[in-house]
C-alpha cells in the first residue's frame, strides 16, 4: 500500500527471516512507487464486479525498469483487463504477464493487442516488462 510499516508481535515472537523480506538488509522499506489503486473503469455502472476487486500499481527498479503488480480478489465473473487499464507511461519494450497465483506458472505477452483475460475465482498476478 506504500503506508507505515509496523511490527506487533509479541516479545520474543518476531520472525527475523519474515520481516527481514519487507525490507533491504539496511532497513530500507520495499514497497511500491505508488499506492494500489482500482482500475478506473471498475467506477462505470456497467462494468460492476459483483463484490470483486481488482487494483494495479507499480514499483520503479533502477533506470527505466517498471514492475506491475495486479491484484484480483473475489471475483465472481469473469473479466478481461485491458493494457491501457494498469499501464499509463508507455514502455519502450515488450510488456510480458507473469502469472504466479497458480501451479502452472505461465509468461505471456501482454500489450495494446493482448488483454488479460481473467476467470472467475482466479487470484493474483504479477506483470513486469
Amino acid at each position: 500500500s506504500a503506508g507505515l510499516v509496523g511490527i506487533s508481535d509479541g516479545v520474543n515472537y518476531t520472525n527475523i527471516d519474515l520481516i527481514m523480506k519487507t525490507c533491504k538488509s539496511n532497513g530500507f522499506l520495499l514497497k511500491p512507487s505508488r499506492p494500489a489503486f482500482t482500475l478506473e473503469r471498475n467506477f462505470d455502472p456497467d462494468d460492476n464486479l459483483d463484490g470483486g476487486v481488482i487494483t494495479s500499481t507499480y514499483g520503479i527498479i533502477g533506470e527505466g525498469y517498471r514492475y506491475y503488480y495486479i491484484m484480483v480478489a473475489n471475483l465472481k465473473k469473469e473479466y478481461t483487463i485491458e493494457y491501457s487499464d494498469i499501464v499509463t507511461v508507455l514502455p519502450s519494450t515488450q510488456t510480458y504477464l507473469y502469472e504466479f497465483h497458480s501451479i502452472n506458472t505461465t509468461l505471456q505477452l501482454f500489450d495494446k493487442t493482448h488483454s488479460l483475460y481473467i476467470e472467475k475465482d482466479q487470484t493474483c498476478s504479477n506483470m513486469n516488462k
